[in-house]
Parts: C-alpha cells; sequence; structure tokens
C-alpha cells in the first residue's frame, strides 16, 4: 500500500467545525500550518464518542503516533496515512482498537485531505455529519494538525444533524447538585452548552423519565423509586443550533431515613438521652 502524509481540514459553520473534505466545497479552510503546539512523546487521555442514537464508546486511550488505512477517491486503492504525533484522528484509532468499533476513512488526492465517513454505525450525509471537540473547544484546525499535548484532556466525537451550513454545533455538558439523594427528595439537573452557558427546553433524561430545563438550563426533581441511574441530557436541533448529547452522570437514590434519625442528627445530645433510657431500661428489667 502507498504510504501518504495525512491532512484534513475542516468546515466552518457558524461559531462550529465539522470534519469535511475541501473536494466537496471546493475551498481550502486549513494547513498544517495551524497547529496548535508541540506534542509530547505520548499523549494520555478520555475519548468518548457519540453517536446518532446512544454512546458509542468511552475511555482512556494513550499513543504516540498513527497510521490511517484511508481510500484513495481516484484509484480506490486502500492506502496507508502516517501521522508522526498524537493527534484528533489517532485518538480515534486507538479508541476504535479498544472499543471494538469500526471507522471509515476516505481520501481525496486532488486536495489531499481525509474524511471521516463513518463511525461504528452512523455515516455521515447530506445533511449530517461528525464534529470534534478537545475540552469542550472546538479547534479550527484539522483532526491531523492539532497536536495533543499534556494540557488536553478529552476529546469528544458527536454525530450532528445540520439544517443547513450556517447551523452552530454544541456540546451539551450536565451537572447535578446532590449524586446521593433520598426517596422523594429533590436534586436540581443544570444543563450547560460547551462554553457553561445555560440550555433552555433541554431534555433531562433519567430510567424512562424526562424532564426539561427551564430559563436556567435546571430541572429540579424528584425520585420515588429506590436505586441506580445515569442521567443525561439531550435537546432537538434547530435551524440555527444542533446539540450533542451530554456525558452520563450517576445518581443513586436511597430509601428514606426515619425521622428520629434525622432529628437525632440535628440534636446529638438526643442520642445520649436515649442510650442512658435505653441502659436503663434494660437495668430495670433484670
Amino acid at each position: 500500500m502507498k504510504k501518504l502524509t495525512a491532512t484534513i481540514i475542516i468546515l466552518i459553520i457558524g461559531t462550529s467545525a465539522i470534519v469535511y473534505p475541501t473536494s466537496v466545497f471546493g475551498m481550502a479552510i486549513t494547513s498544517n500550518e495551524g497547529k496548535i503546539a508541540l506534542s509530547t512523546d505520548e499523549w494520555i487521555g478520555t475519548v468518548r464518542i457519540e453517536g446518532e442514537s446512544n454512546t458509542i464508546w468511552k475511555g482512556t486511550v494513550s499513543f504516540s503516533s498513527s497510521e490511517i488505512i484511508a481510500e484513495n477517491m481516484d484509484t480506490h486503492e486502500m492506502e496507508t496515512h502516517e501521522i508522526s504525533y498524537p493527534c484528533i484522528i489517532g485518538a480515534l484509532d486507538e479508541a476504535s482498537k479498544q472499543g471494538g468499533f469500526s471507522y471509515t476513512v476516505i481520501y481525496y488526492p486532488s486536495w489531499d485531505s481525509l474524511y471521516v465517513t463513518t463511525i461504528g454505525d452512523d455515516s455521515a450525509g447530506e445533511k449530517t455529519g461528525w464534529c470534534y471537540w478537545v475540552d469542550y473547544e472546538m479547534p479550527m484546525v484539522g483532526a491531523d494538525a492539532y497536536e495533543l499535548t499534556g494540557d488536553d484532556n478529552e476529546i469528544l466525537w458527536g454525530y450532528l444533524y445540520f439544517e443547513n451550513w450556517e447551523t452552530s454545533a454544541h456540546a451539551l455538558q450536565i451537572t447535578i447538585d446532590k449524586n446521593t439523594v433520598r426517596k422523594n427528595e429533590e436534586f436540581t439537573v443544570t444543563v450547560y452548552d460547551e462554553a457553561m452557558s445555560p440550555v433552555e427546553d433541554a431534555v433531562v433524561y433519567i430510567d424512562s423519565m424526562t424532564f426539561t430545563t427551564d430559563e436556567n438550563g435546571k430541572a429540579t426533581i424528584s425520585m420515588d423509586t429506590v436505586g441506580a441511574y445515569e442521567v443525561y441530557a439531550e435537546k432537538d436541533p434547530t435551524a440555527d443550533n444542533t446539540y450533542l448529547r451530554s456525558d452520563k452522570e450517576h445518581l443513586q437514590v436511597k430509601k428514606c431515613r426515619c425521622r428520629l434519625i434525622d432529628i437525632i442528627e440535628r440534636f446529638p445530645m438526643l442520642e445520649r438521652l436515649l442510650q442512658i433510657l435505653i441502659f436503663n431500661k434494660i437495668i430495670s428489667s433484670c
């Protein structure tokens, strides 16, 4: 197989970026001159891949270089593209090896660019495609040009729907004010975008239940069933904005406690008094 140097470009869509070959649009957006920083010998960090309807994979990878196999769209031969430093597409390659999922890349010689067409079962279409973020920031360079360093912790790949080419991509995040609650105890889930701005009308999912956020991005919730739950958020796309589901947070709902225990915790002297009364009751019955 022929070996080539890989170059990936991104299309700027409003304030977002989506990985596309320049051959599709007839223009070049980035080049290797846009590299962010010098890489370390090996990058170790988290990769999360969100597909259309589910999380494809999340885990930790470590690597220092990559060989990306792509189909040459002129010759239709498979070629190996060597990338000598840790980069975004290399992290995807390492994740696929660990996670056992496939991904597909094609190469356009006329533009010397790679294009990620598919991850798992989700393929790019006329209005869909794959975006990526590094620590919830979308680099304005290609996935091979961004050299990962020790300052980078998490890579997020997301499959999104775009109504038009001015649609902006956003990555949702959530926080829970209490990860362990009692049955029927209220807790609050807050939904943000990648810039930590609150997101209104996002849908919070807990098991089969859904809750909608208010203008402050908050949903106040109580659970009447004991158990362990995963909590995440989504939001339907609009013409102006499209949203990637959040990571999953864990919630533990425990049984309600006896009110007497709550009172004793608030007034510690009562515990000592009860101990004395119980002791005296035992002595008097002997």
